[in-house]
């Protein structure tokens, strides 16, 4: 029975006291190796490496050691590749490669690019900015076997090649000059890939929080995946299981810290259906075209130009829940006033984006000026400037570019900054759980920091673990969704929870960081009204065929009429799969249609656009 079960002491330390909650957790007699990761700190084991964050000097600082051959040397809570350390972890399980392989760094080194350190360095606290370096600046500890750690940070060059910039070129918007638009009609970039390594006391600090209070939330918001955070307060990092950011620098990178340089910077939160597919009732890939184009003119006039690409699908609350969150407001009339109101409605806050972190990647830069910012968000440039860089011009994408069936979410998006412009000085005096202003709640600089403790014994979080637990049966071969019974993975009556993890993959951290913010109560569930696909997909028979589906949940998308056993019980569940319908303008197939290769019908496409469902 010791072997089976282990004690877990939660302390939530807020002002003057501390709260502790005891529970008991199961742990299998298999999990030797994993409990290895959160030994506690008075173990003979353990001997993290040690890290001074803040030091600009990298050896007085010390190196991010996540890597997990060696537990004890460990100095930071988590794994390193974000949500892909679940793909390299199925991937040791399928090929049964040695688990403690290192890797050769040969010629992996950025090259020519900057080194810094730069004076804004010592107050980063969501990215390692000597990440790029790492491998060469503990080359000798590498040699010699006694550290395995991982590059947080790569820089590398390319070319993009993106039809729109071609058609710019044939339209005489951008100048084919061979250096920054090649002979071949593409940018040449330098682009680096950012994980993210959150020192957890500045992350709290720019969140207007506790660390404390910062770590419950990671905790209990993300299913209890990351004991440390509340076992190992001696641990002050975390690579929290989230997609990083991409830069991808357009012209002369050496004048990116100069002030006296040409500089354009857009940064852009990823929008997949957008972006990728050309999904009309969007701006983002117009925006994120109109912000290349300007940095492409940055560099032709001598300086540089920026795209910072940050993974934050769908203002961080997930595909699944923005595709919801598009059905319900196509069902109020795809109006101005449902584009916010629905959003808060189902999700409870309309933006889970961390923009205070944004700018720790542009003080990685060495910038501390913006000639021209293309972005019109209030919230973006705010966290900017505030953070102590300036911005001298905003340039917002031209209403000539706004597809029509993209002017609702465009309208709504300049009725919040308005908003926002009229709010902040009037507001200023509010607390935070009066706020009625959206645009007021996503003020970086303005919102004042939660007064209830997460450490608060009444709260659900110590109930993650409840001894009283009563999962939901689920028999997964079952041949309805009623006999199969639903997933829950909902915090709200964590004693129903039958699956591990959480909802919302990567969005849950930032659905924690909402809560640890005072912009969500803890565990708070979705509200599914309205919610239900526009296009019904009919039960399949492999959906109770576990040799066929075993990775995704076949009744994900009927949770709200298909469970209705589990509805009488009060239990809250949530969609894992999301129907939407969407109109999708590609260039490429706008190309087809020109050479042959397609033709337009009015159903499967029209003259603009491919109609499909999503």
């Amino acid at each position: 029975e010791i072997k089976r079960r282990s004690s877990l002491a939660v302390y939530g330390v807020r002002r003057e006291a501390c709260v502790k909650t005891a529970f008991v957790m199961s742990v299998h007699p298999d999990t030797d190796y994993a409990s290895g990761l959160a030994k506690e700190p008075r173990q003979h084991v353990v001997n993290p490496v040690p890290l001074l964050w803040g030091d600009i000097d990298p050896r007085k600082r010390g190196p991010v050691v996540a890597t997990v051959s060696e537990p004890g040397k460990r100095n930071a809570i988590g794994s390193h590749s974000g949500t892909y350390s679940i793909y390299r972890a199925l991937a040791l399980a399928k090929s049964g490669l040695d688990k403690n392989f290192r890797p050769d760094f040969t010629n992996t080194l950025p090259g020519d690019f900057l080194k810094g350190p730069f004076p804004a360095w010592g107050d980063i606290c969501s990215l390692d900015p000597w990440g790029h370096m790492a491998q060469d600046i503990f080359a000798e500890e590498l040699k010699r076997g006694e550290l395995d750690l991982r590059p947080t940070i790569a820089v590398t060059r390319s070319h993009l090649d993106i039809p729109e910039i071609k058609t710019a070129i044939k339209d005489g918007r951008v100048v084919q000059d061979g250096r920054v638009i090649s002979a071949a009609g593409t940018v040449v970039v330098t682009k680096s890939a950012i994980e993210a390594v959150w020192h957890l006391p500045g992350v709290a600090k720019r969140f207007k929080t506790t660390e404390a209070e910062l770590r419950q939330a990671l905790f209990t918001e993300t299913g209890g995946n990351f004991p440390e955070l509340i076992t190992r307060p001696d641990i002050k990092l975390f690579l929290p299981p989230i997609n990083g950011i991409t830069v991808y620098m357009i012209g002369d990178v050496a004048s990116i810290p100069d002030p006296t340089k040409l500089l354009t910077v857009r940064v852009h939160d990823e929008s997949g259906d957008s972006d990728i597919f050309g999904s009309d009732r969007s701006s983002c890939r117009a925006s994120l075209l109109f912000g290349i184009e300007r940095c492409v003119l940055a560099a032709q006039a001598g300086g540089c130009g920026l795209i910072v690409y940050t993974r934050q699908e769908g203002n961080a609350l997930g595909e699944v829940t923005k595709f919801m969150i598009n059905n319900a407001r196509r069902r109020m009339g795809d109006t101005v006033e449902a584009y916010y109101s629905e959003a808060e409605r189902v999700a409870g806050v309309s933006d889970q984006r961390l923009h205070e972190l944004t700018p720790d990647v542009l003080h990685w830069l060495g910038i501390t000026k913006i000639d021209e910012f293309v972005s019109e968000s209030e919230t973006k440039a705010d966290a900017i400037i505030t953070s102590g860089i300036a911005i001298d011009k905003r340039v917002g994408l031209p209403a000539d570019r706004v597809a029509a069936t993209a002017r609702v979410e465009s309208a709504a998006q300049e009725g919040q900054r308005i908003e926002k412009r009229r709010s902040t000085e009037a507001l200023e005096a509010l607390p935070i759980t009066r706020l009625p202003s959206n645009a007021k709640r996503l003020s970086v600089s303005s919102r004042e920091a939660p007064q209830k403790s997460l450490a608060d014994p009444a709260s659900p979080h110590p109930a993650l673990a409840s001894l009283s637990a009563d999962p939901l049966p689920l028999h997964w071969a079952a041949t309805s969704a009623e006999a199969r019974g639903p997933i829950v993975a909902t915090l709200s009556k964590p004693h129903f929870r039958n699956a591990i993890g959480v909802h919302s993959g990567a969005t849950a951290v930032h659905r924690a960081c909402s809560v640890a913010k005072g912009l969500l109560p803890p565990g708070r569930p979705l509200e599914l009204a309205a919610t239900q696909p526009m296009v019904r997909i009919r039960p399949q028979p492999a959906w109770s065929d576990p040799s066929k589906i075993c990775s995704l949940d076949p009744w994900g998308v009927q949770v709200i009429d298909g469970f209705p056993s589990a509805a009488e019980k009060g239990v809250d569940l949530q969609p894992s799969i999301a129907v939407s319908t969407a109109s999708l303008s590609i260039a490429e197939l706008h190309e087809a249609v020109t050479e042959g290769r397609l033709k337009v019908d009015g159903k499967v496409m029209t003259a603009d656009l491919v109609i499909a469902e999503k």
